[in-house]
């Protein structure tokens, strides 16, 4: 439709063209009140009705651009919506992953931190804790537990060698009564 309107404009445009050039012969050529009476007859309807048509393309190219641009405000609002989601998404995933790795930090250190408690208190014990990693904290860990484990055996030898020499005293103070 608005294409019909197109054509229509661009014919009236050539009806008043040409019009306006008759006028313009006629006053060029002196005959001012013919080319006024030219333009009053002819002219101006033409003029208006081109006008008219113009005003009517222009009012739909407005409202045309009035819709493209609601359609491009409700699709950025969609797309600022998504990237916000998207964004928290990603947020919550990057706290998820930071705090799996501190876990994954520090339990290791508190089951060394707890299993010096222990020794600190006097249990030797194992803890029957063991792991699987491969990296510093496995290693951490297999050396804590093996220092416990040499730890319990002094201790043990030293109770043993506490106990013989307890009795090997009793068996000397025995004897010399």
């Amino acid at each position: 439709e608005s294409d019909q309107l197109m054509e229509t404009a661009k014919a009236n445009w050539k009806d008043f063209h040409a019009t306006i050039e008759k006028t313009a012969q006629l006053c060029m050529a002196g005959q001012f009140d013919e080319g006024l009476a030219n333009y009053s007859a002819v002219g101006a309807k033409q003029g208006a009705a081109m006008g008219k048509n113009l005003l009517e393309l222009t009012k739909r190219q407005h409202d045309q651009a009035v819709a493209l641009k609601a359609k491009t405000d409700s699709e950025t609002a969609a797309t600022t919506r998504n990237i916000v989601i998207i964004c928290l998404v990603v947020l919550a995933l990057i706290i998820a992953a930071c705090i799996v790795t501190a876990k994954k930090i520090t339990e290791p250190l508190e089951r060394v931190v707890i299993g010096c408690g222990k020794m600190k208190d006097g249990d030797f014990r194992e803890s029957g804790y063991t792991t699987s990693r491969a990296d510093e904290f496995g290693d951490l860990i297999r050396g804590f537990s093996e220092m416990r484990r040499t730890v319990a055996q002094l201790m043990h030898q030293t109770n043993e060698t506490a106990q013989q020499l307890a009795a090997a005293s009793e068996e000397l103070t025995a004897s010399a009564h």
